[in-house]
């Protein structure tokens, strides 16, 4: 009985996981790459790494911000937003879309990461 027990609270656990999962992926908010790599269970240099390797995205030597590959520049998978205070021209911050949520979520499972 006592696994049984055990068993269903990990269901709930995978279940409200699951939810959360399909909440970002169908969202049209935008989200940093710590909110993305939590949902996955990783930590953002952990993700960074891993899209680097996929050759998804790499660092820019300029400015040290990452940057998403030509071939995924234009996919939807990040939008840009900018931060502004008074009267400077703002800092720009990559975030990932739904769809770039789905897109990594793809890739981490069909390298059996989740």
């Amino acid at each position: 009985m006592k696994e049984l027990d055990v068993l269903r609270a990990e269901n709930e656990l995978l279940k409200e996981k699951a939810r959360i999962l399909d909440v970002l992926m169908s969202s049209d908010s935008l989200f940093t790459t710590r909110v993305v790599a939590e949902t996955f269970g990783k930590s953002p240099l952990w993700l960074s790494t891993y899209l680097a390797e996929k050759k998804i995205q790499y660092k820019d030597k300029k400015d040290l911000k990452w940057k998403l590959y030509p071939k995924y520049k234009d996919m939807g998978y990040v939008r840009k937003s900018v931060k502004k205070e008074n009267d400077d021209p703002g800092i720009a911050y990559r975030h990932w879309t739904g769809k770039g949520v789905k897109f990594i979520y793809e890739l981490l499972k069909a390298d059996g990461i989740i």
